[in-house]
């Protein structure tokens, strides 16, 4: 198991899992990790983000870090 699905996400969190998939997404865009970004783009899928949410997220890093991680395939 690689670092990124290692670390837990609280459940009592007042954020949803998907919310919470799609902050660590962004982190890892910021952080450059593909395997956080794969991790967190597979767990904020599972917990039903579109590809809108998926790529809106990676703009917000992309944005904050002047660039970001090839992510995820259209279709």
């Amino acid at each position: 198991m690689n670092a990124a699905a290692s670390i837990p996400l609280p459940s009592d969190s007042g954020l949803s899992t998907k919310t919470r998939a799609l902050i660590a997404l962004a982190a890892g865009h910021a952080a450059r990790s593909p395997a956080w970004v794969e991790t967190h783009a597979a767990r904020a899928r599972t917990a039903g983000a579109t590809p809108q949410e998926i790529a809106e997220a990676a703009g917000i890093a992309a944005a904050l870090e002047g660039d970001a991680l090839p992510l995820w395939e259209e279709g």
